[in-house]
């Protein structure tokens, strides 16, 4: 009897909490692909383009690797900086202004 009332009270939130996890794992799932693909299409643009690079080989994997660090972690200090931000505010002052 209880179960089904604590159930009814948090259905909405927990359809929300479920509803953000999946979009969640979603958008991390688009990014390991867009970061797959990425490389693939950047080395194969390389070899088209080797003309102009200097003192480097298409498809360097130094290279490859290192841009793919960098990038990587340029997302995720674009994501860490609001992370930290958001959970340094006071939740009560946060609900209020809602």
């Amino acid at each position: 009897m209880m179960t089904d009332v604590v159930r009814d009270a948090t259905g909405s939130q927990r359809f929300r909490a479920w509803l953000m996890g999946f979009f969640a794992l979603l958008a991390a799932a688009l990014a390991g692909l867009g970061a797959a693909a990425g490389l693939g299409i950047g080395w194969l643009i390389t070899r088209q383009l080797s003309a102009l690079l200097y003192q480097v080989a298409p498809g360097d994997p130094v290279v490859l690797g290192f841009s793919t660090l960098i990038f990587l972690g340029v997302a995720l200090l674009a994501c860490w900086v609001p992370a930290r931000r958001a959970t340094r505010a006071d939740p009560a002052l946060v609900l209020r202004g809602e």
